[in-house]
């Protein structure tokens, strides 16, 4: 968990087990130090993945990340990809970049949509000054927002729900989902589920997307909040139940999200773990990483390793086990690592100018 001295009072009502509601003290009040874990828990998790994405498992057993761009050969010396790829973030970290600096001025979907359409368009809040690593179905939807907003019909954003194609659940609105912690804290389930949705839908518009960005902002909010990460996958796992069963969600999504909502996730043997792109497996894997480690370095490893979609495994697993360990367990040397990391203090200085404190440098042009 963070820091207790950072802390303050966001007021976050957790449920125990017993079903009491009891009001705590967030330890990690001050937005810009809560900002400051996600973005750099994000992006190191990105980064150590990035080099190794979409190879099998079997290549990372023989070959395993051990470090910010480097990882053993088979004969155990260290070997590197490069300074090139060393520290590189992806597409996750940008688009998280991009939410979390729209955040800072409130939720507001115009916004977050054209922030998008500047990364993927102008290079935007990109490591490379170009988008790169985009998936397929986050372009498709990223097309069809730029019709929306050159057509000025903004207020569509506000209903991009589709249920229609269930095969439209990538992980890309989990990746970048995280920021939003800060914005539906302390909400009823049902305002942050309405807020969660809309958020999602602009890239994933599929009811599944966004009950596994519910369930992992619920997780991230107890954490926060200095609750220990099993009796907060506990909770999460019963609000998203109860949310689910609230919103008559169809039995298909309760199948779906089965081993999420189901007791002993973290007993699975790897095997049971899927590292690839669908976004209840990317949530599954990301959460059994977490429970099934006991450090920050430990957590992202083991993520990355998982092989397959390694950057999004690593980054949605970074910005929760940097939640749970706080900014000061990343390994300096990785943060030291990563590319532009103006981009990063630019946003946090966002909320340190929102909480009333000195701001920053300034962050890159506004998208128009």
């Amino acid at each position: 968990m963070l820091q207790s001295e950072k802390a303050g009072a966001l007021g976050l009502k957790l449920t125990c087990r017993q079903g009491l509601t009891q009001e705590i003290n967030v330890k990690q009040a001050n937005s810009s130090e809560l900002m400051r874990a996600i973005l750099t828990g994000v992006a190191v998790g990105d980064a150590l993945g990035f080099p190794a994405q979409f190879e099998p498992r079997s290549e990372r057993e023989a070959r395993p990340v051990v470090g910010m761009g480097d990882f053993s050969g088979e004969d155990g010396q260290i070997r590197s990809w490069g300074e090139e790829l060393r520290g590189l973030w992806s597409d996750d970290t940008s688009l998280t970049l991009c939410l979390a600096e729209s955040l800072a001025k409130g939720f507001d979907l115009q916004d977050q949509a054209r922030r998008f359409l500047a990364w993927l368009d102008q290079g935007y809040m990109s490591a490379r000054d170009r988008a790169f690593d985009v998936g397929i179905q986050t372009t498709r939807r990223l097309a069809d927002l730029r019709k929306i907003l050159r057509a000025g019909e903004t207020d569509r954003l506000e209903d991009l729900s589709d249920d229609s194609d269930e095969y439209s659940n990538g992980n890309g609105s989990l990746m970048r989902i995280l920021p939003l912690v800060v914005a539906i804290s302390g909400k009823d389930p049902e305002e942050q589920f309405r807020l969660v949705r809309q958020a999602s839908a602009l890239t994933h518009p599929h009811i599944r997307s966004a009950l596994c960005c519910f369930f992992y902002l619920n997780m991230a909010e107890g954490i926060s909040g200095g609750t220990d990460k099993f009796l907060a996958y506990e909770q999460a796992r019963t609000d998203t139940a109860e949310l689910m069963t609230r919103l008559a969600c169809h039995t298909k999504e309760f199948q779906a999200l089965n081993r999420l909502l189901e007791p002993g996730l973290a007993s699975l043997a790897e095997a049971e773990i899927d590292s690839g792109g669908y976004v209840v497996a990317s949530l599954e894997a990301s959460i059994w990483c977490l429970l099934t480690t006991d450090d920050f370095a430990a957590a992202v490893l083991k993520a990355v390793n998982l092989g397959d979609d390694a950057d999004t495994t690593g980054a949605i697993t970074g910005g929760l086990a940097a939640l749970h360990y706080g900014y000061e367990a990343i390994p300096t040397k990785w943060i030291a690592s990563l590319k532009k990391p103006e981009l990063f203090a630019a946003v946090i200085s966002k909320y340190l100018i929102v909480s009333g404190a000195a701001a920053l440098p300034a962050s890159p042009a506004t998208p128009s």
